[in-house]
């Protein structure tokens, strides 16, 4: 790991345009937001508790947007597909795929919907908010003819207000401020950074205007609440600083901590060529250990290279089979890695893996052992150890490419979608042509089709 423990790696997140002519059409918003906690029967005697007052700043560019609150600021990237995520009073830093977004609200919005559906089947209604607010919390709408029942909209001149079982939910007033030609990318900061309904934010965008007031009411977690936007400022940005930033990936301390790995890895690959051995080098070695009878090892060299760029040695294996026709212990570790369903099973495989892993510790590619050993306790639903036994695998060889795949999956199952794409981006980086890149490339089809409104058009 020592090759990629970087102390800074530099990111140019946008380059826009090197004219000030052009950086001056760059126009910004800048709302003063309060966000209201509603208690359950609102009233004069029981009115809202203020939460929190926020002053932020939204630039609207070509293809980003950019957030600023305090010291805190997140460009959403449409261009690059990109989050990003800087702090500059604790200069810390962070970036994710545009995907790891959209997929956590997809998994979020249909568990949550599952679980209401199942709630209401015993009699226990919106326990968890109503169809409406789920789909303005995650900006997801439900492709079946159902629709919110009873929205309905008032229009007047320069107001607009919705209102659902004939309760107010939304309010707007508009300014005489036209969008222009960023409504589109407006419409992307409703969305990533809003509770609004996709039904209610595209008839707002559709109005092309710039909202001077914006009134919303949201259920999350069993509390109501209702946010309020003044616009208090609106102008064409000129400060050149403000776009074509170079951020800093600030040096994450070398914990022996799984995540600290991959971001490593992940800043590494954004600016490194990974150059991998010599197929030639590989067989070299596989041949070396065969001919000291030093079977599992030989084994372990080629499937390195094998789950690293998946080279093909169908050659190598058909000999070593031959060679090791007759060696138990060789034979036993085969048996091993047969794959299994049968938990008991499982157990058994693990217990035999960790025993051979103890004795040839000191073999070459040992710790190869620990991703099989990691795939069968995945498949026990032990996950947190699981990830432990991948965390020595790429400790020792950080560029087998096939392994970010598994690490990324159970991320997944733990809802940690950011760490969960920033494995598949490894994937792609790493070694594009390996086939579980194709993988990816059909979750990244799936999302772009079935959610475009997240995304640009190209």
């Amino acid at each position: 790991m020592q090759q990629i423990r970087l102390k800074i790696v530099i990111f140019t997140l946008l380059s826009l345009c090197g004219s000030e002519q052009i950086y001056s059409q760059i126009p910004t918003l800048f709302y003063k937001v309060v966000l209201l906690r509603i208690a359950e029967k609102d009233s004069l005697a029981n009115p809202p508790d203020t939460v929190n007052v926020q002053h932020i700043a939204v630039t609207l560019a070509d293809s980003a947007i950019y957030v600023s609150r305090k010291n805190q600021r997140r460009v959403y990237d449409f261009a690059k597909e990109k989050i990003y995520f800087l702090n500059t009073q604790a200069k810390s830093y962070d970036e994710a795929p545009l995907f790891a977004e959209i997929d956590f609200r997809r998994l979020e919005f249909f568990n949550r919907l599952g679980l209401k559906n199942m709630l209401n089947r015993d009699g226990i209604e919106n326990q968890v908010g109503s169809r409406f607010e789920l789909e303005s919390l995650f900006g997801i709408s439900r492709s079946d003819p159902e629709k919110p029942a009873n929205l309905i909209e008032l229009s007047k001149e320069n107001i607009l207000e919705y209102a659902i079982h004939s309760q107010p939910v939304a309010s707007f007033i508009f300014s005489e401020i036209p969008l222009e030609t960023r409504a589109d990318i407006f419409a992307r900061y409703l969305l990533y950074e809003t509770q609004l309904h996709p039904a209610i934010s595209r008839a707002l965008v559709s109005q092309n205007k710039v909202p001077e007031r914006m009134e919303f009411a949201f259920n999350n977690s069993g509390k109501r609440y209702k946010a309020v936007y003044f616009l208090e400022e609106y102008r064409k940005n000129t400060n050149l600083s403000e776009f074509g930033h170079q951020y800093y990936l600030y040096a994450y301390q070398s914990n022996n901590d799984l995540k600290t790995r991959i971001n490593q890895i992940y800043g590494y690959i954004h600016s490194n060529d990974v150059v991998f051995p010599r197929k030639e080098t590989i067989i070299q070695n596989f041949k070396q250990s065969l001919e000291k009878r030093r079977y599992v090892e030989a084994f372990l060299i080629l499937t390195e290279s094998n789950l690293a760029s998946d080279e093909n040695y169908d050659n190598e294996f058909a000999l070593l089979k031959t060679r090791a026709d007759d060696n138990k212990r060789f034979q036993d570790f085969l048996s091993a890695l047969v794959p299994s369903q049968n938990p008991d099973d499982l157990t058994n495989k693990i217990r035999y893996l960790e025993k051979l892993r103890k004795s040839i510790r000191h073999t070459k590619k040992a710790y190869l052992l620990d991703a099989f050993i990691a795939s069968y306790y995945n498949g026990l639903g032990e996950n947190d150890k699981a990830l432990q036994l991948f965390d020595n695998v790429i400790a020792q060889n950080p560029y087998i490419t096939s392994i970010y795949m598994d690490i990324g999956n159970i991320y997944t199952e733990q809802y940690n979608m950011r760490m969960a794409w920033k494995c598949f981006e490894i994937v792609q980086h790493l070694y594009p042509p390996h086939p579980v890149n194709a993988e990816v490339r059909l979750r990244k089809k799936h999302l772009k089709e079935t959610y475009p409104h997240f995304f640009m058009h190209p």
